[in-house]
């Protein structure tokens, strides 16, 4: 029997070149967590996952703890599609103060998806990629704000 390896990234968000690395060397997955009480709290395995899982092709991801019933708390605390849009706001001008470019940038192209015609969601996208020295995707997300722009 194979033996099979994998990694965790401990919660960490790692650069691209750091994950295309792991797949490069041979490891067969790559895992992350989510915690609360740790010496520092570590959310949003499944966000951080989704965008390794997008960036390699052959390495399985999966979370090592997993806190779905706190995961999406804040929803319950929001009593309109408005309020706990603020809340994902929050979060993610949190992530880009917080130095934590790799998240904001994976929470905004889940934003951008769950909302294709926001117009100041593909603007920050732009500002999060030049931020995070992806000058080609950057142009394409604020052609797209553009285009939003322009059919307004």
């Amino acid at each position: 029997m194979p033996v099979k390896l994998g990694v965790s990234c401990g919660g960490d968000l790692w650069s691209r070149e750091d994950i295309l690395a792991v797949e490069e060397l041979g490891f067969d997955s790559y895992w992350t967590g989510e915690h609360i009480v740790y010496h520092r709290p570590i959310m949003e395995a499944v966000t951080l996952l989704s965008y390794v899982a997008g960036l390699t092709t052959r390495i399985k991801v999966g979370p090592a703890t997993l806190l779905l019933p706190l995961r999406h708390a804040f929803i319950r605390m929001g009593a309109s599609h408005a309020q706990r849009d603020i809340f994902h706001q929050y979060l993610l001008e949190a992530a880009i103060a917080g130095g934590r470019l790799a998240l904001a940038r994976a929470l905004l192209s889940e934003r951008t998806l769950a909302k294709p015609h926001s117009l100041g969601s593909w603007m920050r996208y732009a500002t999060v990629l030049d931020q995070l020295g992806e000058p080609e995707a950057a142009s394409a997300a604020r052609q797209r704000g553009a285009t939003i722009n322009a059919a307004a």
